[in-house]
């Protein structure tokens, strides 16, 4: 069965005031909505913006477009965490079946794309409750928008990293294996290099709720003013509820996996406002209870897939459940506030995807709930299988949680038993096909490494595809049980944390940030004794429109009697160059110049902004431990050296040391209001001039290392700007000094071009 999309083209502006019609956010405070009643959170975000829209105006325009299937005279926009407005091309995803959503006209899903950059989405629904929606970029990665109060023109934007993980569930799983015994949860992990889907699937969703869920809801809408009087009203905040779940779990399950849930027509009658036949705080006798009350009041063979909500605390799910008519409805989610984030993504997407056939991915015990077959994750786990901020300490006590909140991503070894299941014992769904060709992973060949000394891996990206809403990862995939946190001596298991995908290719382990600032992680452990680590990388193409795709890569990576490989020279803050010296840089080739790693000749970088960009000083030099260079002209406390071989993919990178240069920082003391815009910047530099001024403008900019690379002398000065423009656009990314003189005042300021 095709969906039915209605697509709604947005006209681009960047002005959102500049057009009565357009949907405006302006930033409010809590000040201004102090006095409301707020709506029910399980968590406040640490950081927040507050914004005041009108939810009617959208409403209004979202009807009307949805109508006329192409605006003409409008645009649709929607602000971030970070305070950014950003307009989207819309079009409907509907989480109810056509003949639910007309029995419940106001309860909307949609779909955004940015017209400004693919890789960036929103989910959003309409419902009673307001306005709830999910962004995502892989620069920002999660944010979300709630309404924030009864007043339904507030709402609150924060990032998801900002919340806090409230009590988790006690979550438990049956295995499902007598049903369909060739899917077996020890999937290998060594899967075919292309994990291709090349389908969309849509489920038929049964979700019931206990009496408990539904007033918890019902109580919500009356704490804030929503008339809710007959049973008609009830049922619609409780479907409005579970529609504000989906639309951000199928955001997820399409992404990763090409999923789609949609409620079944008659959904609102295992929706229970007085009275039920389930166990709200047994989950035990709950997920038995879910499976015979939806398949006797639904129809055994009018869904695919069943799950029932409730304010008990604890889930519990069935391997392999959808298609099974023994099984699918054995699915339960339980929290005392069923609601927001953390219940939508850590819980309920969490407990399908146990019944999608995916285990737990945690290396900790984490009582007793660990899947030896996929325990790839260090400590709690931090995927959507994993236990990230819930996990009770190991038997040797200390925290194993590797962060408070799951990272919103499936790993691959839970994309690969969902892939498995679908292909075989879950395949009752309805599929499309996918259009757009399936992405390629080329993970290179294996690797050879020095032990304690940090690495990236990186992957190889076609020439002839279109990969720009591309986004990867490297996960490690060995599972084998292991101290947790692990430790540098450990010979197996997980030592490197799962992390989101971003659009780079490349992944720096330990994480980049931290090498340069000499901090280490619990959670990312490099080995100082031989050993094998196996490594995945993954491609997601993010197809937003038909459903996401993956491709897996697998390779070894082999740690050997080599290394440390590191600098000892510069190695303190306290060392200071004067720039234009020639300088002897030190460094420990540590064996990396033996047989096995075989480094004959070594490439060396420099940076003046510690590690943000890098310049070469030189290439192709001997590996012998020691190199005369040439300080750069530059006068900077951050300048650091970067030292890799040129035959391989591991690296060291000297303590921060100081640079002196007597004419590169001269400033005058009227030359404070001499400024430079945008920077960052990626073409037109502005260069803001006080009213002062009253001699000609002489520009010179140079590069990270002392090269002139612009100048501009005796620039008149417009009498009537207070302004000069500098056309950055052809320069290479990094740093740059950009030197300003009139007169007798004069400034140097650092630009960075990306």
């Amino acid at each position: 069965m095709i969906r039915n999309h209605y697509w709604i083209l947005l006209l681009l502006t960047l002005s959102f005031n500049s057009y009565s019609q357009q949907i405006k956010w302006a930033k409010s405070s809590v000040q201004e909505v102090y006095k409301l009643q707020k709506m029910d959170r399980e968590t406040i975000p640490e950081n927040f913006l507050i914004y005041k829209s009108n939810l009617e105006t959208l409403k209004k325009k979202l009807k009307k477009e949805a109508n006329q299937l192409i605006a003409t005279n409008s645009n649709l926009s929607f602000p971030n965490a970070e305070g950014t407005i950003t307009e989207y091309e819309i079009r409907e995803i509907p989480v109810l079946s056509p003949k639910l959503a007309e029995k419940y006209p106001n309860i909307k899903s949609y779909l955004g794309i940015s017209t400004q950059d693919k890789n960036q989405s929103i989910r959003f629904s309409i419902t009673p409750f307001g306005l709830h929606a999910i962004l995502y970029s892989p620069d920002f990665g999660i944010n979300y928008i709630d309404t924030y109060s009864g007043d339904q023109n507030y709402f609150i934007a924060y990032n998801r990293s900002d919340l806090n993980t409230p009590n988790r569930l006690n979550c438990l799983v049956e295995t499902n294996d007598d049903f369909f015994p060739e899917i077996k949860s020890n999937v290998d992990l060594q899967n075919d290099p292309q994990n291709l889907n090349a389908k969309h699937r849509e489920y038929r969703l049964a979700m019931a709720c206990t009496i408990e869920y539904a007033n918890f809801h019902i109580n919500a809408a009356n704490a804030i003013g929503i008339p809710v009087t007959t049973e008609a009203d009830k049922k619609e905040i409780v479907l409005a509820a579970m529609a504000t779940t989906m639309t951000r779990v199928n955001f997820i399950f399409e992404r990763d996996l090409g999923i789609h849930m949609n409620l079944v027509d008659n959904n609102d009658e295992i929706i229970f406002i007085d009275s039920d036949n389930f166990d709200n705080n047994n989950a035990y006798n709950l997920i038995d209870q879910s499976h015979n009350v939806i398949s006797k009041i639904i129809g055994t063979n009018n869904f695919d897939i069943g799950h029932t909500v409730s304010t008990g605390d604890g889930g519990l799910a069935n391997l392999n459940a959808p298609c099974n008519n023994y099984s699918k409805g054995m699915g339960i989610t339980g929290s005392s506030s069923p609601v927001g984030d953390p219940f939508d993504v850590d819980f309920v997407a969490h407990e399908m995807g146990h019944q999608f056939g995916a285990n737990h991915t945690f290396n900790s015990s984490c009582s007793y709930n660990r899947n030896n077959f996929t325990a790839v994750e260090p400590g709690s786990g931090n995927s959507i299988m994993g236990y990230a901020g819930v996990c009770s300490p190991g038997p040797t006590g200390g925290n194993v949680n590797v962060q408070n909140n799951s990272t919103p991503f499936f790993n691959s070894i839970s994309i690969a038993e969902i892939n498995n299941f679908v292909n075989i014992g879950g395949n009752c769904s309805q599929n499309t096909p996918i259009t757009i060709p399936a992405p390629v992973a080329n993970a290179g060949g294996n690797r050879v490494l020095p032990v304690a000394t940090p690495f990236f891996l990186k992957g190889i990206i076609p020439n002839n595809t279109d990969t720009s809403t591309y986004t990867y990862n490297w996960e490690q995939i060995d599972k084998e049980i292991s101290t947790q946190p692990p430790t540098e001596n450990s010979i197996n298991g997980p030592n490197f944390k799962f992390i989101a995908p971003t659009q780079s290719s490349t992944r720096y382990l330990p994480n980049f940030k931290d090498v340069i600032e000499g901090t280490q992680t619990m959670w990312e452990v490099l080995p100082i004794v031989p050993r094998t680590m196996n490594f995945r990388m993954i491609v997601r193409d993010n197809n937003t429109l038909e459903g996401g795709q993956t491709a897996f890569d697998d390779i070894t990576v082999n740690f050997v009697e080599a290394g440390p490989f590191q600098i000892t020279y510069p190695d303190s803050l306290n060392i200071e160059f004067e720039a234009g010296t020639t300088e002897t840089i030190l460094w420990d080739v540590a064996n990396t110049d033996g047989v096995e790693l075989n480094t004959s000749h070594v490439n060396i970088l420099f940076s003046a902004d510690n590690g943000l960009t890098f310049s070469t000083l030189k290439t192709n030099t001997a590996n012998d431990g020691k190199e005369t260079i040439e300080i750069p002209n530059y006068s900077t406390e951050d300048a650091v050296i970067l030292i890799e071989p040129t035959n391989s993919s591991y690296y060291t990178i000297s303590k921060k040391f100081k640079i002196n240069n007597g004419t590169a920082s001269i400033e005058t003391p009227d030359s404070e209001n001499l400024s430079v815009y945008p920077n960052p910047t990626s073409d037109i530099l502005f260069i803001s001039l006080p009213n002062k001024i009253n001699q000609d403008l002489e520009i010179a900019i140079y590069d990270i290392t002392g090269r002139l690379v612009y100048r501009e002398n005796s620039i008149p000065l417009n009498t009537t700007t207070d302004q000069h423009q500098i056309s950055m656009s052809s320069f290479p990314f990094g740093m740059y000094l950009v030197q300003l003189k009139s007169g007798q005042l004069q400034k140097t300021i650092k630009v960075i071009k990306q």
